[in-house]
Formats: C-alpha cells, sequence, structure tokens
C-alpha cells in the first residue's frame, strides 16, 4: 500500500503583528456581539430569544471560518476538497503503538464521564428520597 505524501512548499510566514491580529479580531468581534449588540435582544422579562443566539454564533463563528480561509489563501491552496486535504495532511499511524497517546486520554475520559455519570445518579436517588420524605403545605 503506498502513500501518497504531497511536497511542501514555501509558504509566506505572517509577521508577529499579524498572526497576533488574526487571532485577535474574531475574538474582539465576538466580545462585540455578546457584550454590545447582544443585550438589546434581551427581552423586558430578562430572556434572550434563541434566534438572537444563533445569530450571534453564527455571526461570530463567521468571523474565524473568514480567518481560516484567508489563511488558506495566502498559503496558495484553493478552497477545494483536494487543496484541503493536501492541507490538512493527515495520516493515520501505522504503528500499534502510536494509537496510545489516543486510546489512553479516550478511555480516561470516559472512566471519569462513567464515575461522574453514576454519582449524579446517586445524588439525584438521594435528593429524591429526601424532597419524597418532606410535607409540602
Amino acid at each position: 500500500m503506498t502513500e501518497r505524501t504531497y511536497a511542501q512548499k514555501e509558504i509566506l510566514q505572517f509577521s508577529l503583528p499579524q498572526i497576533l491580529f488574526m487571532y485577535a479580531w474574531p475574538i474582539a468581534w465576538f466580545m462585540f456581539l455578546i457584550y454590545v449588540v447582544g443585550p438589546y435582544f434581551v427581552s423586558p422579562d430578562g430572556t434572550f430569544p434563541l434566534w438572537a443566539e444563533n445569530l450571534i454564533g453564527l455571526l461570530g463563528n463567521g468571523a474565524e471560518i473568514t480567518v481560516a480561509i484567508l489563511i488558506l489563501r495566502r498559503e496558495g491552496y484553493r478552497l477545494t476538497s483536494k487543496d484541503l486535504l493536501a492541507r490538512i495532511n493527515m495520516r493515520f499511524p501505522d504503528k500499534l503503538w502510536k494509537w496510545g497517546p489516543v486510546w489512553v486520554p479516550l478511555c480516561l475520559q470516559f472512566w471519569q464521564f462513567w464515575r461522574c455519570f453514576r454519582l449524579k445518579q446517586k445524588l439525584q436517588r438521594c435528593c429524591l428520597l429526601q424532597i419524597g420524605c418532606r410535607v409540602i403545605p
């Protein structure tokens, strides 16, 4: 089985101020949407409509995808599936021991989730029993 590799080419690098700007402006845009635009959608009873939350999320994440596309174009790639695969250059580990860094944290996370889930069930059972014993006037 042959593995398809892609030739590395010279990629123009951003300077430090450009890198900081490309990371900072989506964050600033998201904060502007949340803290400046968002309060205008809060109704008098204190609820926030779901459509406004979705709109803010869409506009904020749109800024991040715009940055990603700009950087992809700067590197000389087009927005096609072939060029995205070439840019990602993801390969599966060829040896079994290389899968350890993937499976060990995954199993530990699942075990931790299971412990928390069982604790939550025990706490709910305990609280339901206590509430059931109280006399509600």
